[in-house]
């Protein structure tokens, strides 16, 4: 099973580090023509085109502190024919009001051998889905595929950082005045991953 690992990324910093806790024989592409927020759709669409098995879609500011939960959910996925993995987009963040439907691409897995089956990326959203704009792919993900929802996501105790249970996305990356809230989140989540081992 081949599994490969995207990120949209504008900050090498943040890189690193999220990269720092995915295991190193796991192949990851950092991706960087995708640099305005309008680029969303077309990023997800690029990495819906991957050759892998599954697709696992990381921002470059969520930090993944258990590795092994990314690991049953892949399997779950498997096993279920789901066809991909994420947050809602409203109700489980408390500054997200996006579309429940929508997962929130800060944290995907992409079953792509059941994607290939129908995806096509031309689906077109009517004015009131049109919120963000990567809705469109993944409500034709949604209406043709099996989504499998995170319910269990929720507020870090600092207000801002969403928790998935296995990463903290820690959010507003492209604003400097963050940093130090987003690297003591790195900290956070390096330390409960030691705790682990």
């Amino acid at each position: 099973m081949k599994i490969k690992v995207y990120t949209r990324s504008m900050n090498l910093e943040y890189y690193e580090l999220m990269r720092s806790l995915i295991p190193a024989d796991i192949e990851c592409e950092r991706c960087t023509q995708f640099d305005q927020w309008y680029h969303a759709k077309d990023y997800v669409h690029y990495i819906l085109q991957s050759d892998a098995d599954f697709v696992i879609n990381v921002d470059e500011d969520c930090f993944i502190y258990d590795w092994f939960i990314i690991g049953t959910i892949i399997d779950e996925m498997y096993l279920g024919s789901y066809t991909h993995f994420g947050m809602p987009d409203r109700h489980l963040s408390s500054h997200r009001f996006n579309l429940y439907t929508v997962q929130n691409p800060f944290f995907n897995i992409f079953n792509m051998v059941e994607i290939r089956k129908f995806y096509t990326g031309a689906y077109q959203t009517t004015e009131d889905q049109n919120i963000e704009p990567y809705n469109s792919v993944f409500l034709e993900l949604a209406f043709f595929g099996k989504p499998l929802y995170n319910t269990a996501a929720h507020d870090h105790a600092d207000g801002i950082t969403t928790d998935t249970g296995f990463a903290l996305h820690c959010w507003w990356s492209r604003e400097p005045s963050h940093r130090d809230r987003i690297l003591a989140r790195y900290n956070d989540a390096v330390t409960i991953k030691q705790s682990m081992i």
